[in-house]
């Protein structure tokens, strides 16, 4: 199933399922996120901001925490770093819009009876939040836990 402007273009193949990412595709996070993680990076570590950017770019997709530890292995600093950025994250994640798209695609594919499954490194409470608060139904959110 490819969903184009006006309406979805249907495969020769059934599509049961669509997994969706979270940040970057259901809402406009990943400017703000790339900025505070690359803030943190080179405030906390002294990392150059052009170094500290391309190394967050590079982990994206990744629960912060594991990003942080590819980044600067067994570094001290790192449970405050995360700390900060998941604090911030979470004072902002209902700052961020949905991409334009996204409510009448999600409509889309369940008129069509495709499951609509939502994945990120984000929280999965937040993924929740976010999506129940803009009226978008998912058949399942897969986000990360703690422990």
């Amino acid at each position: 199933m490819r969903i184009v402007k006006g309406g979805i273009v249907k495969p020769k193949v059934k599509t049961a399922v669509a997994i969706l990412d979270f940040d970057g595709t259901i809402i406009d996070s990943m400017p703000f996120l790339t900025r505070v993680a690359t803030e943190l990076l080179v405030n906390i570590y002294g990392m150059d901001e052009a170094q500290a950017r391309s190394a967050y770019i590079k982990t994206c997709g990744l629960p912060f925490v594991k990003q942080i530890e590819m980044i600067r292995p067994g570094d001290k600093r790192n449970p405050l770093t995360v700390e900060i950025f998941e604090r911030t994250k979470q004072e902002h994640i209902l700052d961020f819009d949905l991409f334009p798209e996204v409510q009448e695609a999600i409509a889309l594919m369940r008129e069509h009876s495709v499951r609509v499954c939502v994945s990120s490194g984000n929280k999965e409470h937040l993924i929740s939040r976010v999506l129940s608060d803009s009226g978008i139904e998912a058949d399942l959110v897969m986000g990360y836990r703690d422990g």
